[in-house]
């Protein structure tokens, strides 16, 4: 009795049905683990982030001005800056004058005060004026300033205001390619304040309403298209900052000497004239340190130095 072997080939069509099988299970199965790979890697952003943050915060106390991050108007720690503009020497992010270009560029300039200069200086960082790192130069400043998705961190000021000071640090945790566009400062309190009062870091955050006036329709459509589960938007992490501001009150009671007061690196902030009662100085940052010192005439001599940490009276007789 014979037994009949079949050698038929596979056919074509056969061939192919199994090829699309096996790609279609591999791309189930790519598709779940890029979801994973891409929680990893956000939580990995949101943990230097938090890490970055607590640093800046730290650096608020810091009386070296190369080091500290909190920044007055008219302060030589700072430049003569104006609230978040760019421009100035304290607040820029990086060689841009818009923060949309935070979202593309790959260079980091370095300035001394520069938010991120000021940072690394704090780390013990070595930090050389005038120099651009890039991606064929990195180093631990740009890394300061890069985060793990290709865009740039920024760190912005609040308007002026009575009692505190506010901050905000802010990372977008999406590639470059996504071609997202943040709104341009336009040095009003308003964009600011659309940053810190929206609801960030949720699934489903959107875009500021305020957004609508400063981008186009589908630039904010953008911001709010769910990409893996979240939105755009949902991907920006922002740590806000409030640091308290305090008046010194001087009584000058002394018949003949004069009291000054001088701080974040400027001498005489403040004359009490001698008798002449009640004298209060303009706000002055928590953390920051205030001298005063007195005498027949300028400069005196030193009476006294503090750290301010709440509003502080003091009294020469």
């Amino acid at each position: 009795m014979k037994t009949r072997t079949s050698n038929r080939a596979f056919t074509l069509l056969e061939v192919m049905l199994a090829a699309a099988l096996i790609i279609a299970l591999m791309w189930a199965l790519i598709q779940p683990l890029q979801s994973v790979l891409d929680a990893l890697k956000l939580q990995q952003e949101k943990t230097k982030h938090e890490s970055l943050a607590a640093q800046i915060e730290e650096s608020f106390s810091s009386l070296d001005p190369t080091m500290n991050l909190s920044v007055t108007v008219n302060n030589p720690w700072g430049g003569v800056a104006t609230y978040n503009t760019l421009s100035s020497t304290d607040i820029q992010t990086a060689d841009s004058t818009t923060l949309g270009a935070m979202l593309t560029n790959q260079s980091v300039y370095v300035t001394t005060y520069r938010w991120y200069a000021k940072l690394a200086a704090f780390r013990a960082l070595p930090v050389t004026n005038g120099v651009t790192y890039t991606a064929s130069n990195d180093n631990d400043i740009r890394q300061i300033v890069m985060n793990g998705f290709g865009t740039q961190r920024f760190f912005l000021r609040g308007p002026s205001e009575s009692g505190l000071q506010r901050y905000v640090l802010i990372s977008v945790a999406v590639p470059p390619s996504r071609g997202l566009v943040w709104p341009t400062d336009d040095g009003t309190a308003n964009y600011f304040n659309e940053i810190w009062q929206n609801t960030w870091g949720s699934e489903s955050t959107t875009a500021p309403a305020g957004w609508s006036s400063r981008l186009t329709a589908g630039q904010v459509t953008q911001w709010n298209q769910i990409v893996k589960g979240k939105t755009n938007a949902g991907r920006v992490l922002v740590t806000k900052f409030v640091q308290r501001k305090y008046t010194l009150t001087i009584n000058n009671n002394h018949a003949s000497y004069s009291a000054w007061a001088d701080w974040d690196g400027v001498t005489s902030r403040v004359t009490a004239a001698p008798a002449s009662g009640v004298t209060v100085s303009p706000e002055i940052l928590a953390g920051h340190e205030v001298v005063i010192r007195q005498g027949l005439t300028a400069p005196g001599t030193e009476a006294m130095r503090f750290r301010m940490r709440e509003a502080t009276a003091i009294t020469i007789q």
